[in-house]
């Protein structure tokens, strides 16, 4: 049986884990989002990626997560690091965590494909034992990234109280 959906119009990395790099942590502000019919207003980061596979142009693929800046145990930002760092974490250390010292160091993400098949994050690990962090190509933000944080950064919202 065929299944069928509408296919991105864009060119976008393949799915499967593949080693890359932290490239890029942008402060979006407050961000409304809705989770299960309850909207909610959280400060949100978006983490960018450099991947280890090449566009059409020849450009590693960048691709990015939003993360509530929230560091309970069962916050995405934190199960990732946890997962990313291959250990739990202390509130204390999550506390003291610096994420800007994240930048530049090497991951192993696992990318799968949204309802409507567009590549996401779904998973990050540590690299394997052996394997060297890849070097970052992108010395700055391709125009098209600062355009969409800067889109984002408009959307933020005031503290809801």
């Amino acid at each position: 049986m065929a299944l069928y959906g509408k296919k991105p119009e864009f060119e976008q990395p393949s799915s499967g884990s593949v080693p890359a790099v932290l490239a890029f942590i942008n402060d979006i502000g407050m961000q409304t989002s809705d989770f299960n019919g309850t909207e909610s207003v959280n400060h949100q980061a978006v983490f960018t990626f450099e991947i280890n596979e090449a566009n059409s142009k020849g450009e590693n693929f960048l691709i990015s997560k939003f993360y509530n800046l929230l560091i309970g145990r069962k916050s995405n930002l934190r199960k990732d690091i946890e997962s990313w760092f291959g250990k739990s974490l202390g509130d204390e250390e999550m506390e003291k965590l610096d994420l800007e010292t994240l930048i530049g160091k090497g991951v192993l993400l696992n990318i799968g494909l949204s309802a409507t098949g567009k590549a996401k994050v779904v998973g990050l690990s540590p690299l394997v034992k052996g394997m060297e962090t890849m070097v970052p190509t992108y010395k700055e933000m391709p125009e098209s990234l600062k355009n969409f944080i800067d889109k984002k950064r408009m959307e933020s919202v005031k503290e809801p109280f």
